[in-house]
This record gives C-alpha cells, sequence and structure tokens, in this order.
C-alpha cells in the first residue's frame, strides 16, 4: 500500500487498523523503505505529470478547468508543472 497505492502510514492505519508503530517495525524488519509524507506527495505528482501537461499545453485547458472536470487543483497543477521546470500558461478560462 505505500509503495504501489502511495499510501502514507497513517493512511494504512486508518484502512487496516494495523498501528504506525507496528507498520514502522515491520518494514524496518523487513529492511523496506518507508515511504514518509513528503515522498509520496514527489511520487504522485510525478505520476500526474503527463495527465496535467497534456490537459493544460496540449490541450489548452486553464487550471481551474483542470480542476472542475478532473480534480486536481490549481496549486497541486502548478507545483506538478514546476517540479518539472515547466510554467503554467496563465490565462483563465479557454473553455467556457
Amino acid at each position: 500500500m505505500n509503495h504501489v497505492e502511495l499510501k502514507t502510514a497513517y493512511e494504512i492505519q486508518a484502512e487496516t487498523g494495523v498501528y504506525v508503530k507496528d507498520l514502522d517495525q515491520l518494514f524496518e524488519a523487513n529492511n523496506v523503505e518507508v515511504f514518509k509524507h513528503k515522498k509520496i506527495s514527489a511520487l504522485k505528482r510525478n505520476k500526474d505529470f503527463e495527465i496535467i501537461y497534456d490537459l493544460h499545453i496540449n490541450q489548452k485547458l486553464s487550471l481551474n478547468e483542470i480542476y472542475r472536470n478532473y480534480r486536481y487543483s490549481p496549486l497541486y497543477s502548478k507545483r506538478v508543472l514546476k517540479d518539472k521546470g515547466i510554467d503554467h500558461l496563465g490565462f483563465v478560462n479557454q473553455l467556457k
């Protein structure tokens, strides 16, 4: 769940009932790196890059349109693009 679904230890605890402390011990005992929140966030942004890039740069959807249609917030979309060194296009609604 941590590596494939990119869930934090707290999300795994909420879903499975296994305490975070026990999860940490389990990962450590098996020499498995626990992805912390910061790394999970970066991995999710990297995974979402192609989708957001296509919607914003190729299809010319505004960040607000992307949010309304696909639920990626404007701030999140900007960060995804910025991580790859790309500035957002800066327009508001192209297709109303």
